[in-house]
């Protein structure tokens, strides 16, 4: 949370691209939806 607020406040950057966070939520909706379904769900890598 510390890095979230210094990149807001501008005096630190980022430590996860924008890539990164799009990826890292396409994975916690595969998880729910694996989760729901009972079965696999294929997360496609750019």
């Amino acid at each position: 949370m510390q890095n979230f607020g210094d990149a807001i406040r501008g005096v630190a950057a980022p430590i996860n691209t924008a890539q990164q966070a799009v990826y890292l939520m396409e994975m916690l909706d595969a998880i729910y939806l694996s989760s729901s379904s009972r079965s696999e769900v294929p997360i496609a890598r750019a």
